[in-house]
């Protein structure tokens, strides 16, 4: 593997890009999530699912997550493919990632329910879900594109450069379009911008 030819940067650029795209979608949820759907009192905001329930909804979907990982991550090791292990689960799984972030932002009803409390969690499961069936895929793609350690290093700089810039994003665009637009809105772009940087970076890849 350490003869392999060295990758172009415009494909070092490509593949890079996906990590703008889960950086976006990430930090886009960490900032806004509880803050949407339990403001604090002053905001001026309705409470959809109070904290307490939040809290717990999150605990139970982080302990769903740990075995998510390890059978999603087999899953890809084993599957074989014309098009490789990896890209399908990209393929597949973006779109997907992408719908569920919307859905997230979208709860039925505009006070405190049961049947909001219920759509959070399934929301935001499927999200997660997604989010492990592309991004695990996706990480683990570059050994196997890259198998000098020298490029390893090279893509790794530009991973973190894109995640950087993805984080910058979230940070700053979605307060912007959260403001002007509404919080869909924004979910809308942010999902689009990370099914798109995803589904670049598999021109990296192939």
């Amino acid at each position: 593997m350490n003869d392999r030819a060295p990758l172009p940067v415009t494909r070092q650029l490509l593949y890079s890009l996906g990590s703008l795209g889960s950086s976006v979608v990430y930090y886009t949820t960490s900032l806004w999530l509880v803050y949407f759907y339990a403001p604090p009192s002053e905001a001026g905001a309705p409470t959809l699912v109070p904290l307490a329930v939040v809290g717990t909804l999150l605990t139970i979907g982080k302990f769903i997550e740990a075995f998510d990982d390890p059978l999603i991550g087999h899953w890809s090791d084993s599957t074989r493919s014309r098009f490789g292990r990896r890209a399908p689960f990209i393929v597949v799984g973006a779109p997907l990632m992408a719908l569920f972030f919307v859905l997230v932002w979208t709860p039925p009803d505009g006070e405190p329910t049961l049947l909001n409390a219920v759509y959070f969690f399934l929301a935001l499961e499927g999200f997660y879900l997604f989010a492990t069936v592309t991004l695990g895929p996706y990480e683990a793609i570059m050994p196997e594109i890259a198998g000098a350690s020298a490029q390893r290093v090279r893509l790794s700089a530009w991973k973190v450069l894109f995640g950087a810039l993805g984080t910058g994003i979230a940070l700053i665009g979605s307060p912007m379009l959260v403001t002007r637009f509404g919080f869909p809105p924004m979910a809308l772009v942010m999902g689009c911008i990370a099914l798109l940087t995803l589904y670049l970076s598999l021109k990296g890849v192939s």
